[in-house]
């Protein structure tokens, strides 16, 4: 084990009903299923203890028990104020993908995040609070030209939301073109790389510019979307492909799902077309049908 992790686990094991050493040992464990393990014990000796509820939650998420996890990353939620914004929006997607009526959860949630309530926002349209921030109400609801009309009064917006557009249903070959055609990082982030590779993708064009190749683990999910994506356009099974969003955050499922969309088109299942469009909100997507 490593050196680091030696401390942690004494101090521990000389103070077993000490929840906080207990946590920071079982983080420190370098193997990940005995890590893993680890949460879960944690978590059922001390079930409102907010870490362990977060450590196993995710656990939760990254296995696709979808219900298992809401219920115990609402403990996290509420138990740590200092990671709420990011664990709510979690929750929301995860809520999103699963819940016939999304509503009552987005009620719920939406006062614990910031973040939360501006992504609604921009999906109802209401408290929007520019014209470029409109374009990606416009986009959702499949009017291109008038979501690139509105963008243009900003130029980040203007070539996000052209990246967004041209990998949406209905987009034109010209369109397309000229996303194809920006130049270096223009309107490249987080959320719009994926559909900006699957375009590529799907024109036969080098994408080895939007990937990232350092060894961190986000580097490592981006090693699975890409052979994800790459054993879509191969014509694998939905079955095989869809083992290497085993593990993927709720936001990489969404970029997934939207990325085989993009590349198969029609051809792309419904539950792909579904998990797109709850997993991901307006800005972070493309307009699909």
């Amino acid at each position: 084990m490593p050196l680091r992790s030696r401390p942690s686990r004494a101090l521990a094991a000389a103070a077993p009903e000490v929840v906080d050493l207990a946590y920071v040992a079982s983080r420190c464990i370098s193997d990940s299923v005995a890590r893993n393990v680890a949460f879960e014990a944690g978590h059922a000796r001390w079930p409102t203890n907010g870490w362990f509820a977060y450590a196993a939650g995710y656990n939760h998420v990254e296995a696709a028990q979808w219900r298992q996890a809401i219920a115990v990353l609402d403990i996290a939620r509420t138990s740590l104020p200092a990671i709420a914004e990011y664990v709510t929006v979690d929750l929301a997607r995860i809520h999103r993908f699963v819940d016939d009526d999304p509503g009552p959860a987005m009620r719920r949630l939406s006062p614990s995040s910031i973040r939360l309530r501006s992504l609604l926002a921009v999906e109802s349209g209401s408290g929007a609070d520019s014209g470029a921030t409109l374009a990606y109400t416009a986009l959702m609801r499949g009017d291109i030209d008038r979501a690139l009309a509105l963008a243009r009064s900003d130029s980040v917006t203007a070539a996000r939301v052209l990246r967004l557009a041209a990998s949406s249903d209905g987009a034109s070959r010209t369109l397309v073109g000229r996303a194809l055609a920006l130049e270096g990082d223009a309107g490249l982030d987080d959320d719009t790389r994926w559909a900006s590779l699957a375009l590529a993708v799907r024109m036969g064009r080098d994408f080895s510019g939007l990937v990232d190749s350092t060894e961190t683990r986000s580097g490592e999910y981006e090693k699975r979307l890409v052979r994800f994506i790459q054993q879509v356009r191969a014509g694998t099974s939905v079955a095989v492909a869809e083992k290497q969003l085993r593990g993927l955050p709720p936001v990489l499922r969404g970029h997934a799902y939207s990325m085989g969309v993009i590349v198969l088109g029609r051809r792309a299942p419904a539950s792909w077309r579904r998990g797109a469009s709850r997993l991901l909100f307006a800005p972070e997507r493309p307009y699909f049908k």
